[in-house]
């Protein structure tokens, strides 16, 4: 189910039960931060309002404080993750439409682990009866790069180089 949330661009993200703190000093946001107070409801805080399909947190307000007329900290508890479909910034403050992200990804088993860890092994023991003299250390951090995200992703374009932010980065991967 979409739901339209007011939105926040702070350029970051919270994890569920993730307790932080906000300054607010632009002036759309402080009338953001009024209407959540004053309704006692949550709004989201993503990384752009570029980004569409980009996964933000709903937050709401756990306590504030006014520095000044034009300043407030603000305490926010996460409380959901939201995948982005469209933001709308014509209103007096950016609003986003969204849907509740259920699966996150959970960690690998302790079974799914260690047959990751026999596949490694078994990949190094190839490497070493080819006669490939590499430094056991840039091996593991290779393996423990390609396995962060709990499986196996390849040293390609779209395994883990399309994960990089940078788009110098992912331009210069040649295959």
């Amino acid at each position: 189910m979409i739901v339209e949330f007011p939105f926040f661009a702070a350029g970051i993200n919270y994890f569920p039960h993730e307790i932080s703190v906000l300054r607010i000093f632009e002036p759309r946001y402080l009338l953001l931060i009024g209407d959540s107070i004053q309704n006692n409801s949550t709004f989201c805080v993503g990384r752009s309002l570029d980004n569409i399909n980009e996964i933000a947190s709903e937050v709401r307000i756990i306590d504030h404080q006014d520095i000044s007329n034009a300043e407030q900290v603000v305490v926010v508890e996460c409380i959901n993750l939201i995948e982005i479909t469209n933001i709308n910034i014509q209103n007096e403050y950016p609003k986003a439409s969204g849907e509740l992200v259920i699966d996150i990804g959970l960690p690998p088993t302790e079974d799914e682990l260690l047959s990751l860890e026999a596949d490694i092994k078994r990949g190094i023991g190839k490497l070493i009866e080819q006669g490939l003299d590499i430094d056991f250390r840039h091996i593991m951090f290779m393996a423990d790069t390609m396995t962060v995200p709990g499986i196996v992703k390849g040293i390609t374009r779209s395994g883990i180089t399309s994960e990089k932010e940078s788009v110098l980065a992912r331009a210069s991967f040649e295959t």
